[in-house]
C-alpha cells in the first residue's frame, strides 16, 4: 500500500502539479490498509459460507457428466460438460456459449442434452448425469408433457437416452 501511494504521490506532482506531504502520503497508505484489510474479512467469511462439493466417482464401468451453465447480463449464457471415467480420467470436455440470455434451467437442461450427444456419439452406454438443478431432474423423471422450451430439451434428453444401456440423471443438491 505505501508504494502504491508513493506512485499516486509522484503522479500527482508529474501530472496535476499538486504536491502530497510525507505525511499525507503515509495516512493515505493506512487508510487504503485498512480499507483492504475490512474488504478481505467480509470476503473471508463469504467464502467460509461456501459449501465445497467433491466430485463424487460413479459405479465401475459407469461413466459420470457434470454439467453447468451460467447466464452473463447483456453477455449471452454458456454451458459447460466434463464426462469422466469412473477412475475421474477425463474423456471430453465441452464448454460452448450461446448469444442469447435463457433461464438458467434451460440452459442447466441444454448442457445435460450437449452432454448426452457427446455421449452417445463415443458410445458410451452407461451413463450417470449429474446437474446443480433440481428442476432439471424432476422434469426428466415426471416424464410428464411439457410444452414449453425447457420441456422440448427434457424430450431431447429422453429420446437420447433409448441409445442408452443405463442412465442415471440427478442433481447433486436433492441428495
Amino acid at each position: 500500500m505505501l508504494l502504491w501511494t508513493i506512485w499516486y504521490a509522484r503522479n500527482m506532482r508529474t501530472f496535476q502539479d499538486k504536491e502530497i506531504s510525507h505525511n499525507e502520503c503515509f495516512a493515505l497508505a493506512l487508510k487504503c490498509l485498512h480499507e483492504y484489510q475490512a474488504v478481505r474479512d467480509d470476503d473471508k467469511g463469504a467464502r467460509e459460507k461456501v459449501r465445497v462439493h467433491q466430485w463424487q466417482r460413479p459405479k465401475e464401468g459407469t461413466v459420470k457428466i457434470n454439467t453447468d451453465a451460467s447466464i452473463i447480463k447483456g453477455e449471452g449464457s454458456s454451458i459447460g460438460v466434463a464426462i469422466r471415467t469412473h477412475n475421474g480420467e477425463v474423456l471430453k470436455v465441452l464448454s460452448k456459449r450461446y448469444d442469447q440470455e435463457f433461464a438458467v434451467d434451460i440452459m442447466e437442461a441444454i448442457a445435460c442434452r450437449e452432454g448426452l450427444k457427446i455421449a452417445t456419439e463415443l458410445h458410451l452406454e452407461c451413463v450417470e448425469v449429474e446437474t446443480d438443478c433440481l428442476i432439471i431432474a424432476h422434469a426428466y423423471h415426471q416424464r410428464q408433457t411439457n410444452l414449453t422450451y425447457l420441456g422440448r430439451v427434457i424430450d431431447d434428453i429422453r429420446e437420447l437416452d433409448i441409445s442408452l444401456l443405463y442412465l442415471a440423471l440427478h442433481s447433486k443438491n436433492s441428495q
